[in-house]
This record gives C-alpha cells, structure tokens and sequence, in this order.
C-alpha cells in the first residue's frame, strides 16, 4: 500500500506571481517604504501585491507581509482569516509596523485582533480607540495620502471625508486617488455626494482626473 504524501501548497503559483508584478516602485505610505528597504538590504525580492501588501521571494523562500502604520492597526477580519490559512498550508505570513517589527500571524490571537472573538461579527478594536480624525487620516493614509493628518488639520475634515467617498466610488477610473482628494478638497464649490449608479457627473467638470 502507498502511503498518501502530505498535501504541500503550491509556492510555485507564489513564485510566479512574483516574477510578472511590478518590483522597485516608489512608496507614498512611510511604512511600506520602510519595510520595502529593509526587506531589500536583506536580499529579498519585494513585490506590491495590493493585499498582502508584499509578497517576498528569496531563493526558494517565500512569505507574505502585510504591512500596518503602527502595532495599534490590526488586521482585518478577512485578512486575519486568508492569512491564517494560508499560514496552515505552509506558508510563512506575517504582520509588520515600525513600532513592533515582525508578528508571525500564528501568534496572532483573536483576541489581539481586531475583533474581540472568532464568533463576534463586529470588527470592533480591542485595546485602540480612534478619534474621527484618527479614522480619517488611517483611512487616508492606507489609501496612500502622504501626510494626511497635517492635511486634515489644514482642512475640513467632512469636506475630506467627502472627498474621499466619492474618490473611491470612483476608484478604477481615477489615476490618481491622492491627488484627486486633493483636488476636491483644494478647489472651491461643493463637493458633491456620491453619485448614483450610471451618473454621468466626473466625465464633465473632472474628466482630465479620469483614466480614459
């Protein structure tokens, strides 16, 4: 009788994925810069992969990081669970921030998460409370906005938060989220609400933000 081998992941799919994303770009967000030079200096091959935030590749090495401004952001609920699973196959994953450095996602508890239990179905912290304008400058920031609490400080914050609503209802279509937030913010009039379905309202007054 032939004994039944172990299932292993398919790091091949990892690794390939890794050879046609696009490596070496420039990095609004301070931590991901960070952690991108380290990660170089140590002779890993980095690459953006949207989430995780880097997929590393170091000779037949491969891990996954996602990447947060302070050890106070945990990981979304979804997250904690794709990467935990992932970690079960044999794959190396791992959060990471400034203050605390490198957290292996199996020593992540629930209870360190960001939900108080595996059965709660709120995404409620634990142990950080964020004020509106902390919400608001970590929203910014994980959309890549650099600098976004002196931004918000310089600015009204529900003319931001306006702003971004309606960048995002756009996403896909603008080339620049950032920059279009500031834009809004910057340039005098209303801001209008998101629009609805099938609104024709960015191809007119904003149309040269748009990605044609």
């Amino acid at each position: 009788m032939v004994a039944k081998k172990k299932r292993q992941f398919p790091l091949d799919g990892f690794q390939n994925r890794c050879s046609t994303l696009k490596s070496g770009r420039s990095y609004k967000n301070p931590a991901e810069a960070m952690l991108y030079n380290l990660l170089k200096a140590e002779g890993w091959e980095v690459t953006k992969a949207g989430y995780p935030d880097f997929i590393c590749r170091r000779g037949d090495e491969v891990m996954l990081v996602e990447v947060k401004p302070d050890k106070n952001h945990r990981l979304k609920r979804r997250q904690s669970e794709a990467m935990k699973a992932l970690a079960k196959q044999g794959v190396k994953c791992l959060r990471w921030s400034p203050d605390e450095g490198f957290r292996d996602i199996n020593n992540i508890s629930d209870d360190d998460d960001i939900y108080t239990s595996s059965s709660s179905s709120l995404a409620i912290p634990t142990t950080f409370n964020e004020t509106p304008l902390e919400e608001l400058a970590r929203e910014l920031t994980e959309e890549g906005f650099d600098g976004a609490m002196a931004f918000i400080l310089k600015h009204d914050p529900a003319r931001i938060r306006a702003a971004l609503e309606l960048a995002r209802h756009k996403r896909g279509r603008i080339k620049n989220l950032p920059g279009y937030v500031r834009y809004l913010v910057q340039t005098p009039g209303e801001i209008p609400k998101v629009p609805d379905p099938g609104d024709k309202y960015l191809k007119g007054k904003y149309s040269d933000m748009i990605r044609r």
